[in-house]
């Protein structure tokens, strides 16, 4: 089997080209029956700004942990840039990048490896 690269596993769908964000029915569900995500469809095109807005416990962490495939999804699909985050991982990690609303950095790291580890 070939190692996936970004030309080999984009979308042949000449629509597709445009997409950067494609969820298709993704759903999270976490031990105990409890449901996260329910089945969301999303699709964000190139040069489209969104936000993606709700209460707290409505799912906004979940989705993006597994749009980054921190989070493995127990249906649906997850595709960034064309590049299917469950099956290829590491492809699609080297296309994302994510700012937590949050601070969360080491204030003893340099800012060069702060950059490096949260590359993936």
């Amino acid at each position: 089997m070939s190692t996936p690269t970004a030309t080999t596993d984009m979308v042949s769908d000449s629509a597709a080209v445009t997409e950067v964000i494609r969820c298709e029915q993704l759903t999270k569900r976490y031990p105990g029956d409890i449901l996260a995500v329910d089945r969301l469809d999303l699709l964000v095109h190139r040069g489209e700004i969104f936000g993606l807005l709700g209460p707290n416990g409505a799912g906004k962490t979940t989705t993006v942990g597994m749009l980054t495939s921190l989070v493995i999804p127990t249906s649906g699909k997850a595709i960034v840039s064309g590049i299917d985050v469950v099956a290829h991982p590491a492809l699609a990690k080297q296309l994302i990048g994510v700012v937590s609303q949050n601070n969360n950095l080491d204030r003893a790291c340099r800012p060069s490896a702060i950059m490096g580890h949260k590359r993936g």
